[in-house]
């Protein structure tokens, strides 16, 4: 599976924003009041140039009785969306704020968290041209201490353009099982991986499609028997293209009855070398997505072909030959692929593409220059992050910016923040676990 929202092995806060100016007396959710705070002006922090520190907003850091998670933006509204969460910690909303201003467009009411919660995750799609949020929340629900709690999924569908306090979903989508991890398809589909498969839920009907792992109805397009057993041995779904089910299987990944990765396989790259196996990493939006090759005849567990592949075809979009962390610092597998707002460049760890010319970049360390980890990426190719001192500190590094046009890199000041997020015209800096985003519009 698609490892980048696996969230078993990793707890991403959610988002919520606050208001621009307004009613600070506070809300319900469920019977607690849930205060209101107002959107403020954001400090003057040291920021790279193509951002405005001089009129940028920020949410949080108040005397509220809320939790600030990890914002997503929906850029066709111009919307910075967050999770608020009261610190007891039952209860969720979204709140969608006015990317430019800070201003709450409106409020979601709110939702549940189950008593052993692993997360609550918003994702925005935009199926049909119009633009949702959703709220997926997961974990053991009930149970009186005889009868036993039900592991349930429940994705609550907003429209971004709703307005006005307590809004309600549209819909509700339940699917049985506590998730292990999701992954988004933008034109509008989820993916919900659980214990025994995957559902895929169309957002836009509230449509579930079952798949078991293994089964028949995720077999390889192709014959694929290998030296011992076949492609389809321990199959998984992983992703949804708009050819189909993406499916992982043994050596191999593939679209049931569309394309075969043996047949779009990188130049230099091996789907098997020393042990060593090609694995789907991931997809920022379900229309291309990252997988990582075996080099052909290279050095096995350092290097790797790093591919974009196209979701539809399978052909390979963009690629560059790379070193693997091998840190100890968190499986560089479980880093997210994210793409500038343009669609254009895509970022992964220490490796970045322009999607345009098919050219890719790698950061890792040389004998000139540190490791950079890439955070985010503007729509002119810039992308941020930090340059590791060494392969082995927990010292986050030096802030720098990249070039994904030519690959030069640059130090950034000691205290400069780099932005978690650029979309509509701003980026968004917050921290994990820091209860605090700030929003700052872009110079460009």
């Amino acid at each position: 599976m698609f490892r980048r929202r696996a969230l078993a092995a990793l707890a991403i806060s959610l988002f919520v924003v606050t208001a621009a100016c307004g009613d600070s007396t506070g809300g319900n959710l469920g019977e607690q009041v849930v205060p209101r705070p107002d959107s403020q002006i954001a400090p003057r922090l040291s920021l790279p140039d193509g951002f405005d520190s001089t009129r940028g907003w920020r949410a949080g850091g108040g005397s509220d009785r809320l939790r600030f998670g990890r914002p997503v933006v929906a850029p066709r509204a111009g919307v910075v969306l967050l999770r608020a969460t009261t610190h007891s910690g039952d209860a969720s909303h979204v709140v969608a704020h006015d990317a430019a201003t800070g201003a709450v467009r409106w409020r979601g009411g709110p939702v549940p968290n189950p008593e052993s919660r692993i997360d609550t995750l918003p994702f925005v799609v935009n199926p049909d041209g119009r633009e949702y949020v959703v709220l997926a929340t997961t974990g053991a629900e009930g149970g009186d201490g005889v009868d036993k709690a039900t592991d349930t999924t429940h994705l609550y569908v907003y429209d971004v353009a709703s307005s006005g306090d307590g809004v309600a979903p549209l819909r509700e989508i339940t699917v049985p099982g506590e998730a292990a991890g999701y992954e988004v398809n933008s034109d509008g589909a989820i993916l919900v991986s659980h214990r025994r498969g995957a559902t895929v839920v169309d957002v836009a009907t509230g449509e579930t499609t079952d798949y078991e792992s293994g089964s028949e109805q995720l077999a390889a397009p192709k014959e694929c028997g290998q030296l011992v057993g076949s492609c389809n041995d321990n199959s998984r779904l992983v992703g949804i293209t708009g050819s189909g089910p993406l499916v992982q299987g043994h050596k191999a990944f593939w679209v049931p009855g569309g394309w075969f990765s043996d047949d779009v396989t990188p130049q230099a790259a091996s789907p098997d070398e020393g042990g060593v196996t090609v694995e789907v990493v991931g997809s920022a939006d379900g229309k291309s997505f990252l997988a990582a090759w075996p080099v052909r005849d290279g050095v096995s567990g350092v290097e790797r072909v790093w591919a974009v592949h196209d979701g539809d075809t399978g052909a390979v979009v963009a690629s560059v030959t790379c070193e693997q962390r091998t840190d100890g610092f968190g499986d560089p597998m479980d880093a997210e692929p994210v793409l500038s707002a343009n669609g254009r460049y895509l970022i992964f760890d220490i490796v970045g593409f322009d999607l345009r010319s098919g050219e890719g970049r790698c950061f890792a360390a040389d004998e000139q220059r540190n490791e950079i980890q890439l955070t985010s990426v503007a729509d002119d190719g810039t992308a941020y992050g930090h340059a590791a001192p060494s392969s082995t500190s927990a010292d986050p590094g030096t802030p720098a910016s990249v070039s994904l046009e030519t690959g030069e890199a640059d130090p950034l000041g000691d205290d400069t923040r780099v932005p978690s997020l650029i979309g509509a015209g701003v980026g968004v800096f917050d921290e994990d676990g820091g209860g605090e985003v700030y929003v700052y519009p872009t110079t460009s």
